[in-house]
C-alpha cells in the first residue's frame, strides 16, 4: 500500500482516539469498564500479521519493538486517571495525555520513515508489536485504576 495512504489512516485513527478521549470526559463510564478494554479486542485482527509466512523478524528487533512499546505506555498510564462526579466515574481531564499521545504518534511516524529499508511486511509486524506493547499495558492499568475507583466508591457507601 501507498505510504501516504497508511499515514492518512494512522492520522485518522489518532484523530478518532483523541476525539473519543475528549468526549469521554463528559460521559460517565458506567460500572463495568467494558469500554476501557475494547482497544485490546480491536488489536485481535492484527494477530493475523504474525501468521504471515513472509515475515522474518530477528529476536533483537522484536525485543526492541516490545521495549519501545512499553516505554510509550508509561506516560499514558501516568496521565490516565478517573474521577467521581455526581456519583459517577468519568475520565479525568489531563492535557499531558494529549501531549504524550501526539508525541507517540510523531515518534511512530519518524520511526516509520527512518526504517524504510525494512521490508513492508516486517515493518507492519514491528509497528503492530509496538502498538500492542503500549496499548495492552496502558489499558490493563487503566482497568485496574477504574476498578480501584469502583472499590473505593463501594467502601464509601
Amino acid at each position: 500500500m501507498n505510504s501516504n495512504f497508511m499515514l492518512s489512516i494512522m492520522l485518522g485513527v489518532a484523530a478518532i482516539i483523541v476525539l473519543r478521549r475528549l468526549r469521554s470526559e463528559h460521559r460517565p463510564l458506567g460500572k463495568r469498564a467494558f469500554r476501557i478494554m475494547l482497544p485490546i479486542l480491536f488489536l485481535s485482527p492484527g494477530l493475523l500479521l504474525l501468521l504471515n509466512g513472509q515475515v522474518h523478524l530477528q529476536q533483537n528487533e522484536t525485543l526492541l519493538a516490545i521495549l519501545v512499546g512499553l516505554a510509550f505506555s508509561v506516560p499514558l498510564i501516568i496521565t490516565t486517571a478517573y474521577e467521581k462526579r455526581d456519583g459517577r466515574i468519568y475520565t479525568k481531564r489531563n492535557i499531558g495525555f494529549l501531549y504524550f499521545f501526539v508525541g507517540i504518534l510523531i515518534l511512530r511516524v519518524i520511526l516509520r520513515s527512518y526504517l524504510l529499508q525494512i521490508e513492508p511486511q516486517n515493518m507492519a509486524v514491528l509497528l503492530f508489536i509496538v502498538a500492542s506493547s503500549y496499548i495492552i499495558p496502558w489499558r490493563l492499568a487503566s482497568y485496574l485504576k477504574f476498578k480501584k475507583m469502583i472499590k473505593s466508591d463501594v467502601s464509601m457507601e
